[in-house]
């Protein structure tokens, strides 16, 4: 036997000392085994997560991917005009671009081409695509928005691009009577996939006579949207009382945005000095403009007013400013009225 010549206190001593010798081993195993365990779920965590990651970046990536697909497999058409086409238009230029000149109640015509020639490879893509055309302004954005009295319209409405060849929509602008008499830069704005266009020319309605060098147009927003152009605007804004304070949408004005309209030249290239005067807008509104701008000779420039609020208005209140434009002996004043609502 193992322990035979052994006294007994000795072998009980040997027993215990192999049992507790083993319950040593035991628990380094078990606890070694714990950590294993413990380490081997944490690798598993991170190869798990490692995993989800990359499943996102490709998610994002094929987003990506298929964006840059939708916007270069839908490749924008050229579009320009067919002046030897126009009909019942008088022809000339402002500047360097084509005017056309329509009297009040009478009925012009022009082509519109549309060519696939520069995507020929991709432009079959484009039957199955959105594209309409509409009259508008230039400054209207993607709104159609013609003078009182105009209306403009096209020749088939609906069409198919063929790839690498051309296709010609045929449109009709009519004016009434009674239309405003003036000078707009017209065209027709293209709606293509997830995009948009414009091309245009001067549109004068006569009889149309400037009252000098140069006037002013309402631009995009305000309550009047008619781009006619005038010596005098009054414009109506709607502000909504939270953005006067200064928990408002902040920009470079503070609290606040921008409004605008253009200058014209109605000849000669300008220097037109502003000057924006503060009526009865609190004392906290700040107002800004450029204090010069150069309008090239018989076109028109976009001026922006930035006005900050971080102010507390009265509800229901209409405030006043103006900005002042003078150019040599001429002024004309672009009046701003800025009512406060709920």
């Amino acid at each position: 036997m193992l322990f035979a010549g052994v006294g007994e206190g000795a072998q009980n001593s040997l027993r215990r000392f192999g049992v507790e010798a083993m319950d040593r081993w035991l628990r380094r195993v078990l606890k070694s085994r714990w950590k294993g365990v413990i380490t081997l779920l944490i690798v598993l965590a991170l190869i798990i997560s490692f995993i989800v990651y990359i499943g996102i970046m490709e998610s994002e990536a094929r987003r990506e991917g298929e964006a840059w697909l939708r916007r270069h497999q839908y490749p924008s058409p050229g579009f320009w005009w067919d002046f030897s086409s126009a009909s019942g238009f008088d022809l000339g230029y402002r500047g360097s671009e084509r005017m056309l000149t329509l009297l009040r109640g009478g009925t012009g015509s022009i082509e519109l081409v549309i060519s696939t020639n520069a995507c020929r490879k991709l432009c079959p893509k484009l039957n199955s695509c959105e594209l309409s055309l509409y009259g508008t302004l230039d400054g209207s954005g993607s709104w159609a928005i013609l003078p009182p009295g105009v209306k403009a319209e096209f020749t088939p409405t609906n069409f198919t691009l063929p790839a690498g060849g051309n296709v010609s929509v045929l449109q009709t602008i009519t004016t009434n009577p009674d239309a405003p008499t003036g000078c707009y830069y017209y065209g027709v704005g293209i709606r293509i996939t997830n995009g948009t266009g414009f091309v245009g020319f001067w549109l004068v309605i006569d009889p149309y006579t400037p009252h000098g060098d140069f006037s002013l147009v309402v631009g995009y927003g305000g309550d009047v949207e008619d781009f006619i152009a005038r010596d005098e605007l009054n414009i109506t804004e709607k502000v909504g009382e939270e953005i006067w304070r200064p928990s408002g949408v902040t920009d470079n004005f503070g609290s606040g945005g921008t409004y605008s309209f253009d200058i014209r030249s109605e000849g000669p290239p300008l220097n037109v000095t502003l000057e924006i005067v503060n009526i009865d807008m609190p004392e906290e509104v700040k107002l800004s403009v450029p204090q010069q701008v150069f309008v090239p000779a018989e076109s028109q420039v976009f001026v922006d007013v930035g006005i900050g609020y971080n102010a507390n208005p009265v509800v229901g209140r209409t405030y006043h400013f103006k900005v002042i434009c003078r150019s040599g002996n001429e002024t004309h004043v672009a009046n701003y009225n800025i009512l406060v609502i709920p």
